[in-house]
């Protein structure tokens, strides 16, 4: 019976190397489909996502004074 099947899950994090450089695959890019996003190194990627993601500090810490 399916009430009695149990699925396991476990996390999994990875963290590159921050001059790890992401790209689209070669053979998922063609002239007709190019990349959605440019290359980025993961250094840039995590630092652009740490601004934007904590934005609001800035601004308060701006504001202070």
């Amino acid at each position: 019976l399916l009430l009695f099947q149990f699925f396991k899950q476990i996390a999994f994090f990875v963290e590159p190397s921050h001059d790890c450089v992401v790209e689209c695959l070669p053979t998922c890019k063609s002239e007709s489909n190019p990349p959605k996003f440019p290359p980025i190194t993961c250094s840039a990627y995590l630092s652009q996502r740490y601004k934007d993601t904590h934005a609001d500090l800035t601004a308060y810490s701006s504001n202070k004074a």
